[in-house]
């Protein structure tokens, strides 16, 4: 036992205060006091660059108080993408699903806007109630000439493709049948005045009710 203050007692202690590491009786009178090492500020975050959009995306969230985009931006966005090629990997996708289309009714309709119209001709699935092939007829023409274009990537083997009156004509049924192996249903109205009275011969009552 030993009392506190005495030589005893602080030889008692004097291993202890040796071993912590950061005693300053370890330390020469020669060598330098040690700085402590800065604390560097944190990194800050990285947000998506328009520059690098696809691959920043996701990377770091925005802040709680960050604006959502503009109109304009989403404009500025939408105008650079190329509407043909997207509608052209969307029915691709849409089409490599795994699923079937048995009946494919192709028509189409004008879009309106600020800077003209638009007619795009579209094959609509009807089972599955979806677009999978759309194109934009060009100036000076129509669907009738379009009408191959617009189904040269669908497989169309077995299916049957339905039409307004307008697609109703040898230069659009052969080829359905003969190049593509496909079926289709189209509209006699009264002209040609030959093909709908064929029909009335071959179906004297009505197929479907009015």
């Amino acid at each position: 036992m030993c009392l506190p203050n005495s030589p005893m007692h602080a030889a008692a202690r004097a291993p202890a205060i040796a071993s912590t590491p950061c005693s300053r009786a370890r330390r020469s009178p020669s060598s330098p006091a040690r700085r402590p090492s800065p604390i560097s500020p944190p990194s800050p975050p990285i947000y998506p660059s328009p520059s690098c959009a696809p691959c920043a995306v996701g990377t770091t969230a925005a802040p709680s108080d960050a604006s959502p985009p503009s109109q304009s931006t989403f404009q500025r966005a939408l105008s650079l993408v190329d509407a043909a090629r997207l509608d052209q990997l969307l029915g691709t996708w849409l089409l490599g699903s795994g699923t079937t289309h048995p009946h494919l009714a192709v028509d189409g309709k004008t879009v309106k806007g600020q800077q003209g119209s638009l007619h795009l001709f579209s094959a609509f699935s009807v089972q599955h109630e979806c677009v999978v092939a759309q194109i934009a007829i060009p100036e000076k023409t129509n669907e009738i000439p379009q009408l191959a274009a617009l189904l040269r990537e669908v497989p169309i083997a077995g299916t049957l493709i339905s039409a307004d009156a307008l697609h109703t004509q040898d230069d659009t049924a052969r080829p359905l049948v003969q190049a593509r192996g496909a079926e289709y249903l189209l509209v006699a109205k009264a002209n040609p005045p030959t093909l709908r009275a064929a029909g009335e011969r071959l179906f004297p009552e009505p197929i479907f009710p009015p």
